[in-house]
This record gives structure tokens, sequence and C-alpha cells, in this order.
């Protein structure tokens, strides 16, 4: 049991004539959350076990919650992963110089490269050298539009040699902590420029 500042107690909104205790939850909780009792009157020192058994209990449920949240973030990033893996489209990050700094498994099966060939290479490489200004700009333009979105078209080399068409949407996501990139969704279009 403990005196709170009166400063504490007016900002929470507690009433001042009240004794109050706190006691640091165990578990995943530890370090972080505080179960905070107020007893009106006397200091309420029987209670001392019940409070224990309580914080408990908190830190046991607060533990199961944080577990489910964890094991969702874990089946939703291996959703995606699996997404990626199965997707026909080439998906590469870019950092802010243009530097592939992740590639989807797909450009094995579209173009003929392993994703580790690629990945720490400039993305222009791949690209035919009249179409490399376009690509340019969208990596140049990066610092100026946080969170902007496109589409070029570019003429991309295979490992064989030959040129294919593609329609590549980007996404300026050099902001956004989890992917800190320029993201390219490419999609071969060489069947429908036959046509």
């Amino acid at each position: 049991w403990l005196d709170l500042p009166r400063e504490l107690l007016d900002e929470l909104g507690l009433a001042r004539e009240s004794h109050y205790a706190v006691i640091a939850l165990a578990g995943r909780a530890a370090g972080s959350a505080f179960l905070l009792v107020g007893i009106p009157g006397g200091h309420g020192g029987e209670m001392s076990g019940a409070l224990e058994t309580l914080s408990a209990q908190m830190a046991l449920a607060i533990d199961g919650a944080l577990l489910a949240a964890d094991l969702h973030r874990r089946r939703s990033e291996a959703r995606f992963r699996a997404l990626l893996e199965h997707s026909s489209d080439l998906i590469a990050v870019l950092d802010r110089s243009g530097m592939i700094v992740y590639q989807s498994p797909a450009i094995e099966e579209v173009l003929g490269y392993g994703a580790e060939e690629v990945v720490n290479t400039h993305f222009d490489l791949l690209v035919r050298p009249s179409d490399r200004a376009r690509l340019l700009q969208v990596v140049e333009s990066a610092d100026a539009g946080v969170g902007t979105s496109g589409m070029i078209e570019c003429t991309l080399r295979s490992r064989a040699g030959d040129w294919r068409q593609f329609e590549i949407h980007h996404r300026n996501l050099l902001a956004e902590e989890s992917v800190q990139g320029i993201v390219l969704n490419c999609r071969d279009i060489s069947e429908r420029k036959l046509y």
C-alpha cells in the first residue's frame, strides 16, 4: 500500500481519501502492466492474498490474449508468404537506390533467375536500356511522394536472353516500417501485347 502523489490521483480521476496498492503483473506482461487497487478509508491489508490471486489471474488472461494475437500474426504471415510464393506475378521491393532487397520466387518460373541471384542487384539491370528512364523516374520520385503509386510498362530480359513485356504497378512504401521500400508488382503481358 502506498500514497500516490495528488497530481497523479487527479490525473487518473482517483479519490484522494482512498489508499492504493500497486501490484506488478507477472508473465508476458511483466514490467509493463500493473494492478492498481483503491480501498476507501482504511488500509485493507487483509486483502493482500486476494489481490495477489487477482493479479495472477489477470497475468494469465493477458498471457492468453498475447499468445492468441501472436498465433494470429504468425498464421497471417504464413498465409501471405504462401500467396507470394505461388503468385505468377513478380513482386520486388527496391530500396531508395533501386537495389532489389526482396524478390519473390516467381522470378524463377517467369524469367529463369533465382530470387537469390537478383537480390542485392539493381532492378534496372533486368530492364531494356530504352525503358530504364521510366524505372529511374519511379525510383527518383520516391522521396517526393511517399505512399504514391502508379503503373509503367517495361521490357525485362529473361535468363535465356529473350525480352518480355511487363506491366509494373509500383507503390512507394518507404515510410511503412514493415516494408521500407518501393514495391513493384510485375505482370508478364507479352502474350497480350502480341494481339
